[in-house]
């Protein structure tokens, strides 16, 4: 019987070529929109909803558990407690904390998209005539803040509000308050704004004093104790007595101011009349940042404010 035999059959395995660059997919790339050809009126128009005039809280770049939060509706946030241990960093506040916040939310952002964004949008979000720069009691801030823009922005800022606290001490011969003098960090800050905010329109004063009591102002270009009257409303309507302040003169003789509006604030809180006892400084400061305490403060008697015009050399 004859048996027949199959050919054994072989397969040979050749390897893979790798597919050459030329098959694969092209990277996606994000279709880009033509911004800088649009005409200039229609960007201006844009930059102008990106960045809406408002009232601009500055705040620092301190971790959350180193920062005060404000309760009133316009929150805003600002060092408090311990300082850290590097120099912080400012920031114009662009989120609310609260929904009943009035202002809308604005987009610095656009700013760093090119040079010439920048160039055509720095002077709107700076120089706006409705822009408000506050700054709380933090001058140092005022002045870390604006040293980090360009001089542009710095020479178009129309409107500053600060708050301040001027040094008192006691004399001892009929216990009446004087001044004991402008401290270094003012003078600073007055020399910056001078130097640098030369187009400065108007400028918002919130003053106390650290005794908590009446301040006492000039009435003439002497500032002997004998020729100061304490603050009242007759007073706060000659103008000369502010510009020729130790604290004030500097910044109402800047040549672009055209009006200043300083709020003076006495503190009405327990001793006899004359003597103002358990005044913390820290009360005042919460006072210029949060408009909820400071209005019933002064509702209810705690607090007697003043508030007065002063016509800039600009007007």
């Amino acid at each position: 019987m004859a048996i027949s035999t199959l050919p054994s059959t072989t397969t040979t395995l050749t390897p893979t070529k790798p597919l050459s660059s030329t098959t694969q997919q092209p990277p996606y790339k994000r279709p880009t929109f033509p911004f800088l050809a649009l005409p200039i009126e229609l960007r201006l128009k844009i930059y102008h909803e990106l960045l809406p005039p408002r009232t601009h809280t500055i705040v620092s770049d301190t971790r959350p558990s180193g920062l005060f939060f404000n309760s009133s509706p316009p929150s805003s946030t600002y060092p408090f407690g311990t300082p850290p241990a590097h120099p912080p960093k400012y920031r114009i506040l662009t989120t609310n904390h609260h929904t009943s916040f009035p202002s809308a939310s604005i987009y610095p952002q656009i700013l760093r998209c090119s040079r010439q964004t920048h160039a055509e949008a720095e002077s709107l979000l700076y120089g706006h005539k409705d822009a408000i720069f506050d700054f709380g009691t933090h001058s140092d801030a005022l002045i870390s803040f604006f040293s980090a823009r360009s001089s542009v922005a710095r020479s178009v800022v129309r409107h500053v509000r600060l708050g301040k606290e001027i040094h008192c001490v006691l004399s001892n011969e009929e216990g009446n308050t004087v001044f004991a003098g402008v401290d270094g960090r003012w003078v600073r800050l007055c020399e910056f704004v001078r130097r640098e905010m030369t187009g400065l329109w108007g400028l918002e004063l919130r003053v106390w004093g650290s005794h908590g009591g009446r301040l006492r102002i000039p009435t003439s270009e002497r500032l002997a104790e004998s020729e100061v009257a304490p603050l009242d409303v007759v007073a706060l309507e000659r103008e000369p007595n502010w510009h020729i302040h130790p604290w004030t003169s500097p910044l109402l003789t800047l040549p672009s101011l055209r009006t200043a509006t300083i709020t003076v604030w006495d503190f009405q809180i327990g001793g006899k009349e004359g003597e103002k006892r358990g005044f913390d400084s820290w009360l005042a400061e919460r006072m210029v940042v949060d408009e909820v305490t400071r209005d019933r403060m002064v509702r209810e008697g705690l607090v007697v404010e003043g508030v007065v015009k002063v016509r800039g050399e600009g007007y």
